[in-house]
């Protein structure tokens, strides 16, 4: 039976899937500082020149305080929706959460960003360096949910 098929067709039962909220939430935190890390310390250099920004000006522009709790609202919203997935189709070992991250990460943030490139001239060094990022939120956002169990 496809994974779509699973999500889509109902068990039969009225009984519905459990998630473990905590896991969400840790997941969430874990993906908001890990993403933090890689853009700000590991690849802020790539990120800069991809984006032609000059490194000594970058100080000068504070972002909006909102930008950061949007992100994490973002990123807590993205979370649930695997921490469902993952309940919905049973998922309660690694390599099963391995799989699913491959295919959603392959499926959704792969194929978007190769149509950025192709229709909206996006370097692809920035489609590779968002890639990076969204390879480790779709691992983290599959594996936590699926190993811890209530």
């Amino acid at each position: 039976m496809s994974i779509l098929t699973t999500v889509v067709t109902s068990r039969g039962t009225s009984e519905a899937p459990r998630i473990n909220y905590l896991a969400i939430l840790v997941g969430s935190i874990a993906a908001f500082v890990i993403a933090s890390i890689y853009y700000g310390v590991l690849f802020s250099d790539l990120w800069l020149r991809v984006r032609r920004l000059n490194p000594s000006s970058v100080g000068e522009v504070s972002p909006s305080p909102m930008q950061p709790l949007i992100e994490f609202g973002v990123t807590l919203v993205i979370a649930s929706v695997i921490a469902y997935l993952v309940a919905r189709l049973g998922i309660t070992n690694w390599k099963a959460a391995l799989r699913l991250a491959t295919l959603l990460w392959i499926a959704f943030p792969g194929m978007l960003w190769l149509g950025a490139m192709m229709w909206e001239n996006t370097p692809w060094q920035f489609a590779a360096l968002h890639g990076g990022d969204w390879l480790v939120k779709c691992l983290l956002f599959s594996l936590i949910p699926s190993v811890w169990r209530r």
